[in-house]
């Protein structure tokens, strides 16, 4: 584990984090309780954010969970390894760009399915997005993953899900 000690450490050590290619989890203990700080946090990979406040057997336990924890997502024949930040279609390492990615990684932690209002927050946090930047995005990836068998849907709902192509 690396201990950093900065006054917001992920402004310094964003660039780091998004393009980490390494098994070294981060976490952020912070007294800062803000939603924005939390989300800005969290969404650089940092796996965790602490309180200084927080019982020291508490904070061993969440440290320790994560350490020990498989970090890959999965649906059909598609496998994220979120230490690698790297995605496997059929056993075949894809290459996506940051954002692609991101739309992924949401899409399996949400259990597949989720508004795309929230999925525009998770990718652009505390930005102004166009809904056709997400549009132009999704399609890319449909174009990578429909040779593997599996697409991004748009329902009417405004709901994005990932599916199997059949």
């Amino acid at each position: 584990m690396i201990k950093i000690k900065l006054k917001r450490p992920w402004q310094k050590i964003k660039a780091n984090l998004i393009n980490q290619e390494s098994n070294t989890k981060f976490f952020t203990v912070s007294s800062d309780s803000t939603v924005d700080s939390k989300i800005s946090c969290l969404s650089l990979n940092i796996k965790d954010y602490l309180y200084p406040s927080m019982n020291k057997e508490e904070l061993v336990y969440r440290v320790r969970n994560h350490l020990h924890k498989d970090d890959k997502l999965t649906f059909e024949n598609l496998r994220i390894d979120e230490n690698l930040m790297q995605v496997y279609l059929s056993g075949e390492l894809v290459e996506l760009t940051q954002i692609e990615y991101k739309i992924l990684v949401f899409l399996l932690r949400s259990h597949f399915r989720v508004p795309k209002k929230e999925m525009m927050n998770f990718v652009w946090p505390g930005k102004f997005v166009l809904e056709k930047t997400l549009n132009t995005h999704m399609t890319n990836l449909r174009l990578k993953m429909k040779p593997f068998g599996l697409t991004l849907i748009t329902n009417k709902d405004d709901y994005v899900s990932i599916n199997k192509i059949i």
